[in-house]
């Protein structure tokens, strides 16, 4: 039981640490809210894979999955504190914030959600091709 525990949490960090380099290659780094643009679109913002490796669990609170990546988009669905995603894809929008495109488990709602809602993430290899691949959309 223990040697579980210590998997997960060496695949949780290494989750977080994937996607932390991720964000610094690629040169950004998390900023607070902006206002409301014409460059936030959020239109076309559509997963380009089934199911991507990876989900995460919903943080306490009620939450919007948003119809693309940014906060000003419409609201797709509501979710709860404690639910699943499974996620499909990730995306920085141009304010630097993450985002995850994914579904909701045991239903057929997709939308985007900041990562910040996550309350824990685990990253495993869900299609079993030996590889654990975070995708961008």
């Amino acid at each position: 039981m223990k040697r579980g525990k210590l998997m997960r949490l060496t695949i949780t960090r290494a989750a977080r640490v994937a996607v932390a380099s991720a964000l610094l290659a690629a040169g950004l780094s998390a900023v607070s809210a902006q206002p409301a643009s014409a460059a936030d679109s959020c239109l076309g913002w559509m997963g380009n894979r089934e199911n991507g490796d990876g989900s995460g669990i919903i943080k306490e609170g009620t939450w919007n999955l948003k119809t693309g990546p940014y906060s000003t988009c419409d609201n797709a669905y509501v979710v709860h504190g404690g639910a699943k995603m499974w996620w499909m894809c990730m995306h920085n929008n141009i304010y630097g914030v993450h985002w995850v495109y994914g579904r909701m488990e045991g239903t057929n709602k997709k939308g985007w959600i900041s990562y910040d809602n996550f309350a824990s993430i685990d990253s495993s290899d869900d299609n079993h091709d030996g590889e654990i691949t975070l995708a961008w959309c």
